[in-house]
């Protein structure tokens, strides 16, 4: 569960540190950090790179995009270039996964509308 690891009884309990999303070696010892932190010697540090979601082993670059961004040719994270898409995380030309009600299509190469009532769906 996301924010909570073992306690020094063999219990679950939250992080110490608030912006820890995982600690589970330990209370204590962050093993991954919220979005827009990463791990620095253990601790979260806020990232540099604007629109970075994680930073862990890189603070003033970035390892992984926002949602709705991907890397460009000069490795910032820039928007997405089909405003349709949600994950871009290894391009930013390149969508990986649609906003919700789209659903990405293979054949067409872009995010189509899902049927009535579906927040997702394979076209």
């Amino acid at each position: 569960m996301s924010g909570f690891g073992v306690n020094a009884t063999g219990g679950c309990s939250t992080c110490v540190n608030t912006l820890c999303q995982l600690c589970s070696f330990g209370v204590n010892l962050c093993t991954k950090c919220i979005d827009t932190y990463g791990l620095n010697g253990g601790n979260c540090v806020h990232c540099t790179a604007i629109n970075c979601a994680d930073c862990t082993g890189n603070i003033s670059g970035c390892v992984k995009c926002s949602d709705g961004f991907g890397f460009d040719a000069t490795n910032a994270c820039s928007a997405c270039t089909n405003p349709l898409c949600l994950y871009c995380f290894a391009s930013n030309i390149v969508c990986t996964g649609c906003i919700t009600n789209y659903g990405w299509n293979s054949v067409m190469n872009s995010c189509s509308p899902c049927s009535t009532s579906c927040q997702t769906c394979d076209p």
